[in-house]
C-alpha cells in the first residue's frame, strides 16, 4: 500500500518502489545489511526517480509511460481492488490536478517552429503552420474559426518577423510578415496543448481500468433529478466503469425516456424511439426469448452504433430462474488480447467483419450491412472502441489471403473474451430487480444474459439509446462546471477530466 501512495508525487512507478521494498527487507531479514544500511540505501533509492525526472531526458523519453503498464498491472494483483482504485484515483488527480508554472523561461526560433522553454525546465516544440492555423485572431465568439489562405509549410507568410514574451512572459507574441496584428497566444494555452510524444501520452489516456466488483456502481434516481450535478455523477460513473445503475426508478411505461432525456434526445432506431424487451412467440430478435445471449454490442450493422443503452426493469419476477445480466469491459479485454496476441491484434484492427440485419420478414423488414474491423484504435494505438456481435455477423468478404488469418484471430479474440480469467477482472454478472435501469457504454461494455424460464413469471425490460456524442457533449460540459482541473484540456479543448476512451475514432 506504502508503495503505491508514492505514485501521487513521485514520476516512477509503483513497480519500482514494489521491488527496492522486498530487496531491502530480504537483505534484511538474511543479516546482509544492517538496519541503518536499510534506511540508507531506502532513502538513495526513492530519490533516484525524483532526481532523474529532472533531467530532459526523462521528460522527452517514455520511459516512464513504457513501466507505467506494468506497474498497474502488478498492483491489480497485488492491491485489494478498493483500496487500488482509492490509491489510483487519488494518484491520478494528484498528477492531473498539478498546475504548472506557465511563465515561459526562453523562446528559440529553430527550423520553422518556435520552442518555449518553461519555467519548470519543461519544453515543447510549435510549428509556425500550426500556430498560424490556431490563430487566436482566427476565432470568432462562437469558436468557430474563420477561413484565412492555405497553409503551405515553409513559406513566406509563415516567417514571423519578431517573436517575444510579454505580460511577465505569460504570453508568446507573433508577428506574421503578411498581417498587420499580432497573433497573442497565452502560455497555459501552449501548455495545454503541447504535442511533443511525452504530453501527448499524458493526455490520452487518464481513466484507469477498473477492477470488476461483480457489481456495477449505483446511484438513485431521484439523485438525478435533484439537480444537474447529480446527472454529472452518475454520467461520471458511466465513463469511469462503463456502467451505471440507476436504483428505484418507476416502473412506467416510457420511463427509459425520461432518464435518457437527461442526457439527450433517445436515438430512433428500427426498433423505434424506445423498445421492450419480452418473450415473444414468434421473436424477431433473439432478446425477444428465454434463450441465452453471448457477449455482444447491439445495432453494429449501423453506420454509427449507438453510444448509451438503457435498460429498464419493469417487472422481474423473483419467482422466475435465470435471467441475470452479464457485462465485459471490452476495452480491457482488447488491451490485453494486444499484449498477448499482437499479430492477431493487428488483424482484428485491419480487416472487416461484416455486420448485417437481414430480415425481410417482418413489419419493417430490414436490410442493413455495414463492414468494419473488430477494433478500433486511436492515433497513438489505444483501443476506442469494440465492434462485436456474433449474431448479427454475415459472410466474410475479404481478400483470399485474409481469410484464415481473421479467422484464426477471431477464435482468439472470442475464447478470451469468454474465458473466466477476463470475466472475474473485467465482468460483471448480476440480476436486474424491478425498478432497476442499466445504462452502459454500448461500445465499451458488450452485454449478454443468462437464459431463463418464461412459464415461470415475467420478465420485461425496456431500453432506449443515446449516440455517444450526446454522452460525450453532456458529460464535458457538466465537468467543466463541477469538476475543472485547470491543466485539463477542457475548454475549446478534446477532453474533460479522467474522460475514458468511449467509442469514436475521433476521440483521444
Amino acid at each position: 500500500y506504502a508503495s503505491s501512495c508514492f505514485l501521487s508525487f513521485l514520476p516512477c512507478t509503483n513497480i519500482y518502489y514494489s521491488i527496492i521494498y522486498y530487496l531491502i527487507i530480504k537483505f534484511y531479514l538474511a543479516n546482509i545489511i544492517t538496519y541503518p544500511r536499510c534506511c540508507v540505501v531506502f532513502l538513495v533509492m526513492i530519490s533516484l526517480p525524483k532526481m532523474l525526472s529532472r533531467t530532459r531526458f526523462f521528460q522527452k523519453s517514455s520511459l516512464s509511460h513504457a513501466v507505467r503498464p506494468l506497474a498497474t498491472s502488478f498492483s491489480k494483483r497485488c492491491i485489494a481492488p478498493q483500496t487500488y482504485e482509492r490509491l489510483f484515483t487519488s494518484a491520478a488527480t494528484a498528477a492531473v490536478d498539478y498546475n504548472p508554472p506557465t511563465q515561459i523561461a526562453a523562446l528559440t526560433e529553430r527550423d520553422n517552429r518556435v520552442s518555449v522553454l518553461w519555467a519548470d525546465g519543461q519544453e515543447g516544440d510549435f510549428h509556425f503552420a500550426w500556430l498560424r492555423d490556431n490563430d487566436p485572431l482566427r476565432f470568432m465568439s462562437c469558436g468557430q474559426k474563420m477561413p484565412i489562405e492555405s497553409i503551405i509549410p515553409g513559406s513566406k507568410s509563415l516567417i514571423p518577423t519578431s517573436l517575444e514574451t510579454d505580460d511577465e512572459n505569460e504570453t508568446l507574441r507573433i508577428r506574421w510578415g503578411n498581417q498587420d496584428q499580432d497573433s497573442i497566444f497565452t502560455s497555459s494555452w501552449l501548455r495545454m496543448h503541447c504535442y511533443d510524444k511525452m504530453d501527448l501520452d499524458l493526455t490520452a489516456t487518464r481513466a484507469s481500468r477498473a477492477l470488476s466488483y461483480h457489481q456495477p456502481p449505483e446511484i438513485d434516481f431521484d439523485t438525478l433529478f435533484e439537480n444537474n450535478e447529480g446527472v454529472y455523477k452518475w454520467l461520471k460513473m458511466v465513463n469511469e466503469f462503463g456502467l451505471a445503475l440507476v436504483k428505484n426508478v418507476p416502473s412506467n411505461d416510457g420511463e427509459v425516456l425520461n432518464v435518457s432525456g437527461l442526457v439527450g434526445k433517445s436515438s430512433h432506431t428500427m426498433y423505434g424511439e424506445n423498445f421492450d424487451v419480452k418473450t415473444e412467440a414468434n421473436p424477431i430478435n433473439a432478446a425477444f426469448s428465454d434463450a441465452a445471449l453471448e457477449f455482444h454490442m447491439d445495432l453494429a450493422y449501423f453506420e454509427s452504433p449507438p453510444g448509451l443503452q438503457y435498460l429498464h426493469a419493469l417487472r422481474f419476477d423473483t419467482s422466475m430462474e435465470g435471467g441475470e445480466s452479464t457485462f465485459i469491459d471490452a476495452h480491457a479485454v482488447a488491451e490485453v488480447f494486444k499484449e498477448r496476441e499482437p499479430e492477431a491484434f493487428e488483424t482484428l484492427v485491419r480487416v472487416p467483419a461484416t455486420f448485417q440485419k437481414n430480415h425481410v420478414d417482418r413489419a419493417n423488414p430490414a436490410r442493413l450491412f455495414y463492414q468494419r474491423p473488430h477494433i478500433s484504435v486511436n492515433y497513438v494505438n489505444e483501443v476506442i472502441a469494440v465492434f462485436w456481435a456474433p449474431p448479427f455477423e454475415g459472410p466474410l468478404m475479404v481478400l483470399s489471403e485474409d481469410v484464415e488469418t481473421y479467422y484464426a484471430a477471431y477464435a482468439k479474440f472470442r475464447a478470451l473474451m469468454n474465458s473466466d480469467e477476463m470475466m472475474k477482472r473485467y465482468g460483471y454478472r448480476f440480476r436486474l430487480q424491478t425498478g432497476d435501469l442499466i445504462c452502459f457504454n454500448n461500445r465499451r461494455m458488450l452485454h449478454g444474459r443468462d437464459a431463463f424460464r418464461s412459464h415461470q413469471g415475467v420478465r420485461h425490460l425496456q431500453g432506449c439509446y443515446n449516440t455517444i456524442d450526446d454522452f460525450l457533449n453532456k458529460y464535458r460540459v457538466l465537468a467543466f462546471e463541477y469538476d475543472p482541473h485547470p491543466n485539463v484540456l477542457l475548454g475549446g479543448g478534446i477532453a474533460a477530466y479522467g474522460e475514458e476512451r468511449v467509442g469514436t475514432t475521433s476521440h483521444r
